[in-house]
């Protein structure tokens, strides 16, 4: 299964806090990371398909933070969220998810903060990042 990605530019001044999202219900995969960490649309789909692989050899128990650790290739949960996920100084977000009404009752609660962004990454990984990213996602896999 493809995830889905949408991403937004923030029509506020401030975020609200990422714990309103993490409580939330959601029917699936669900996840919010800051546009600035997102390199491509590959970078999403491989640490999206590995967290999935990972998850059952791995002591994470929530698959979101298994991928928002591949994202930002922090083998710490607390690094990756600081790194990838959304803060103080987050203008855009990305929402990774797999679950359509996931996203509708995400941005209706956000009452319209939020304002979409059509392709704002590549769908291929910058050749001169390609090792970067791989070298970061294995770091990650061997900690688990």
């Amino acid at each position: 299964m493809q995830p889905e990605l949408k991403s937004f530019k923030l029509a506020g001044k401030q975020f609200p806090s990422p714990e309103t999202f993490v409580k939330g219900n959601h029917l699936g995969f669900f996840c919010i990371l800051d546009s600035r960490t997102v390199v491509s649309r590959e970078q999403i789909l491989i640490s999206f398909h590995r967290s999935g692989r990972l998850q059952s050899q791995s002591r994470i128990r929530l698959r979101e933070s298994l991928f928002m650790m591949l994202v930002a290739g922090e083998p710490q949960i607390s690094n990756a969220i600081g790194s990838a996920g959304i803060g103080p100084e987050t203008s855009g977000i990305t929402v990774v998810y797999d679950n359509e009404n996931d996203l509708m009752a995400f941005v209706e609660s956000m009452g319209g903060l939020l304002e979409p962004v059509e392709a704002p990454f590549p769908d291929k990984t910058p050749e001169n990042l390609v090792p970067i990213m791989f070298r970061k996602m294995i770091r990650v896999q061997l900690s688990l």
